[in-house]
């Protein structure tokens, strides 16, 4: 049974773990409270990104469903 705030860890943990993985690959990013955007990147080669997370929970009826974490094209 989930509790009232289930969806809103959920949503902050998939950006903490978004946010971290941008900075391991030498962005400069920070969780930011906006409509629409969730955090801000920035990268010399790259430029401003606002990027919007959305994080869901797998189960075993859902596992299958692929996910993308970054988008292919982009140089990391």
């Amino acid at each position: 049974m989930k509790g009232r705030n289930s969806q809103r860890v959920i949503g902050r943990f998939g950006e903490q773990i978004v946010c971290n993985s941008l900075s391991c690959s030498g962005f400069d990013a920070m969780i930011v409270d906006h409509v629409g955007i969730d955090i801000m990147a920035y990268r010399k080669d790259v430029g401003r990104l606002g990027i919007s997370v959305k994080t869901r929970v797998r189960t075993k009826m859902n596992g299958g469903e692929s996910v993308n974490f970054f988008h292919p094209k982009m140089k990391t």
